[in-house]
C-alpha cells in the first residue's frame, strides 16, 4: 500500500507517504538554498542531541524524514485554551528547553548565534510527550530575543487573538523564555512590539487592544 497526504506548506510541498508499514515524511523544497541550509542544521542539531527528526534519505532537493506524529505545539495550544488548561507551565518550560539546547548546539558548531527566525507553534511537533523542532531552512544569525519576542507575539495573535487565557499564558511564557534562556524581558517585549506591529502591516488590521496589555 503507498498512500501520499499532502500537509499544509507555505513555502515547500511537504508529504505524509504510507509506505507498507513504514510511514515518513517527504519535503520538496523550493529552492536548492532551503534543502542545503535544512539538512545542514538538521545534521548539526541531530548530531549535539536536540530532539529533531532523523534523515532517511534526500534526492532532487527532497529530504525524507522520520515522521514524529501529527500534534503539533500549535493543536496542543488551541486544545488547551478550549479546555481553559490553567497549568502550561510544564510545556513551556519543554519549549524553553528544547530552544535552549538549540542555541547551544548551533553557536558551539557555527561559532555564531543562530536562531530560528520562523517560529510559528506549527513547527513543534510533541512526540512522546516532548517537544521536537521542525522546519529549519530559514535559520539565520540573530539575536534570541528576536525569536522569543516573535513567540510571544504568536502565542497572543492566534484565533481568536488576545483572549484572557491568550494573555495569561503569553505571560507565563514571556517570563519562562526570560529565566531559561538569561534574556531580558523588556527586551523579548520590545521584540515582540516589533512582531504586533509587523503583523498589523501584513494582515491589515489594527491590534489596539494590545497596547494595553503587559507581562505581570
Amino acid at each position: 500500500m503507498h498512500k501520499k497526504i499532502r500537509l499544509e506548506s507555505r513555502r515547500n510541498e511537504v508529504s505524509e507517504i504510507q509506505d507498507n508499514k513504514r510511514i515518513f515524511i517527504a519535503k520538496k523544497f523550493s529552492c536548492q538554498k532551503d534543502f542545503q541550509n535544512e539538512k545542514r542544521v538538521l545534521e548539526i542539531l541531530k548530531g549535539k542531541g536536540v530532539k529533531v527528526p532523523e534523515i532517511l534519505g534526500e534526492r532532487n532537493r527532497t529530504l525524507y524524514l522520520e515522521h514524529l506524529g501529527s500534534t503539533t505545539l500549535l493543536n496542543w495550544y488551541e486544545k488547551a485554551e478550549a479546555e481553559n488548561l490553567s497549568n502550561c507551565t510544564m510545556m513551556i518550560s519543554k519549549l524553553a528547553q528544547w530552544l535552549k539546547s538549540f542555541y547551544g548546539a548551533m553557536l558551539s558548531s557555527s561559532g555564531e548565534q543562530m536562531i530560528l527566525d520562523d517560529v510559528n507553534l506549527r513547527n513543534f511537533i510533541i512526540h512522546d510527550d516532548e517537544i521536537y523542532g521542525i522546519d529549519f531552512e530559514l535559520c539565520s544569525k540573530g539575536r534570541i530575543e528576536r525569536d522569543a519576542g516573535r513567540i510571544a507575539a504568536y502565542i497572543l495573535t492566534y484565533e481568536p487573538p488576545f483572549t484572557p487565557w491568550k494573555v495569561s499564558f503569553r505571560n507565563i511564557a514571556v517570563k519562562t523564555l526570560a529565566k531559561e534562556l538569561n534574556l531580558d524581558v523588556l527586551n523579548i517585549l520590545s521584540e515582540e512590539d516589533k512582531e504586533i506591529r509587523s503583523m498589523e502591516i501584513r494582515r491589515n488590521v489594527s491590534f489596539r487592544c494590545y497596547r494595553n496589555i503587559d507581562v505581570k
